[in-house]
């Protein structure tokens, strides 16, 4: 950003918005290097809020690895908030990123996290603030090219239009050959079209403008690969977790994030089959760490972060085999600093009462269980293995470890659903706050908090041809829960 657009981002536009930190950068554990002055330089979009994507560990993983690849540099970019949108348009100044303010259409690459569908429209807002043509058909040699990633990036044609390519699959191995291979034809100069070509034989990399959609009139048949590109994208994954690439230093947010931890992965994939459940069945094998590796980890990003709250993250914790061991590891060092060690929503059927008192060692936080709908026949059908019998002993399990507050995820709209099943999620709910403060100890309160959500089809699952719950039907069974409970 030249001085005059920088001079008048100072003085005129962030002193105007709601919080300036969003747009600041500067934060701690930031890579001190001159970003300016690499070879091959790519910025990392989140398509939210600074709040929500600095609370994303799959970004921020992206993000210290992109910076530890050969003659690249990363920075980061977020969707601004209407107040910044705003300001930038009134005063004709491009989105920039946050370590050194360069306008986006000024990179060679424009990696985006595509974490969920809602963030579409936010990228193409960023697009245009940024300079950048929305339509990659549009895009010349002098543009960046746009690479999308993340779990959404596993149904990529709803936005295909917009990016040029895709990396379908986990990012630790093949980033790094994408950002080897882009710097080796920047060095040669090559034009967007033999890029893209080039790129499209790494694998899991999926190039949407090398690909013809066939129909038999209305009906989608299929794609068909031209131009030597590969008839089918195998999704790339890390094998040995252990052996796989994480930050120890992440950069901690500059402002309050949605969720200001310390995070550390347990493992990848899931075995339950949930037929609701997207990331379930994209991730797939199921890969641990070891306790000893998660231990370290969580250790070493302790001591380069100060977080007081450490996450062991997974889709479902207790289902890890060594969670009491590695509880034990990680409460060598965090039990003497009073830290908190918190694990994401867990399986009922696999929480025991050791694994309550091991997380009750430290400060603790609170406990989330799944139970997604109310009735047997209703988890019966979407594939969640548990009975109320299972869910009230894990509660009891928690209140008897000395927890006193749980906090529940539903779903309402699942297909099959029948106000009798939206009642029985109030019935569960009153017999888990029953089951718990039965077994909490004398004066002590038992809190429960109840999440219900809207089920939405997700690609890749048993349940992604049903069709939505309307929206009238959603408002009955919301206004319903509401005048229950």
């Amino acid at each position: 950003m030249d001085h005059r657009l920088r001079k008048k981002l100072e003085t005129q536009i962030l002193p105007r918005v709601e919080r300036p930190g969003r747009y600041s950068g500067g934060e701690l554990n930031v890579p001190r290097r001159d970003f300016t002055r690499a070879d091959l330089r790519m910025c990392l979009a989140f398509p939210d809020l600074y709040e929500i994507g600095m609370s994303h560990l799959g970004f921020a993983l992206v993000y210290h690895l992109a910076n530890e690849c050969r003659g690249a540099a990363c920075e980061r970019v977020f969707a601004p908030w209407p107040d910044m949108e705003a300001l930038l348009r009134e005063h004709a100044v491009p989105l920039f990123s946050l370590e050194t303010k360069t306008p986006l259409c000024d990179f060679d690459i424009l990696g985006v996290t595509l974490a969920y569908e809602l963030g579409y429209t936010n990228l193409l807002t960023m697009l245009d603030l940024g300079g950048v043509p929305i339509y990659a058909a549009d895009r010349s040699d002098n543009h960046p090219l746009l690479l999308g990633g993340g779990c959404c990036a596993f149904n990529p044609e709803p936005v295909a239009d917009f990016f040029d390519l895709f990396l379908i699959g986990e990012a630790e191995d093949a980033l790094p050959q994408i950002l080897a291979l882009c710097l080796e034809l920047k060095k040669q100069n090559a034009a967007r079209r033999e890029k893209l070509a080039r790129l499209a034989a790494l694998p899991g990399v999926y190039v949407p403008s090398l690909y013809q959609a066939d129909y038999d009139g209305p009906v989608f048949k299929g794609l068909r690969a031209r131009a030597g590109a590969p008839d089918r994208v195998d999704k790339r994954f890390v094998a040995n977790m252990d052996a796989a690439w994480h930050p120890d230093a992440p950069v901690m947010p500059g402002i309050q994030a949605v969720h200001d931890r310390a995070r550390v992965e347990l493992f990848r994939g899931c075995t339950r089959g949930c037929r609701f459940c997207n990331a379930g069945m994209i991730y797939r094998p199921l890969r641990a760490r070891s306790p000893e590796k998660v231990a370290a980890l969580a250790a070493e990003i302790y001591e380069s972060t100060g977080s007081e709250e450490i996450t062991l993250l997974s889709f479902n914790a207790t289902d890890y085999p060594g969670l009491e061991a590695v509880l034990e590891k990680i409460d060598e060092f965090a039990a003497p600093r009073r830290l908190s060690v918190s694990l994401p929503s867990t399986r009922v059927d696999s929480f025991t009462k050791g694994v309550g008192r091991r997380l009750r060692c430290v400060r603790p936080s609170g406990l989330t269980f799944a139970p997604e709908a109310g009735s047997q026949r209703l988890r019966d059908v979407i594939n969640k293995q548990i009975t109320d019998r299972e869910i009230l002993d894990a509660v009891n399990a928690a209140a008897d470890a000395g927890w006193n507050r749980v906090k529940l995820y539903f779903m309402i709209g699942l297909p099959t659903e029948t106000m009798d099943d939206v009642e029985a999620i109030a019935e569960l709910i009153y017999q888990i706050l029953a089951a718990g403060r039965g077994f909490a100890k004398k004066k002590r309160r038992f809190d429960v908090t109840a999440s219900v959500s809207t089920f939405i089809p997700k690609p890749h699952t048993p349940f992604q041809w049903e069709a939505m719950d309307t929206p009238g039907n959603i408002d009955e069974k919301q206004i319903y829960l509401r005048h229950r409970l």
